[in-house]
């Protein structure tokens, strides 16, 4: 009986680290995502600034019809 307890009590402390593995793998992907959407964020934030810049430059050229 105490052999099957010792087997069951293993057999946990194995799921738990593999539950631990996984949470921490979980914590990292989230954590490159998270900054990975920042940076996307940031880019874009600064395309929208330099398309606004060229619109204001090209917009003192007018074509005539």
């Amino acid at each position: 009986v105490s052999q099957q307890i010792s087997a069951v009590v293993r057999q946990q402390f194995i799921g738990l680290e593999q539950v631990t593995s996984a949470m921490k793998e979980i914590n990292s992907v989230t954590t490159q995502f998270v900054s990975s959407t920042q940076q996307s964020k940031d880019s874009s934030t600064g395309l929208s600034l330099v398309a606004e810049r060229l619109r204001d430059s090209v917009g003192v050229y007018k074509l005539k019809a």
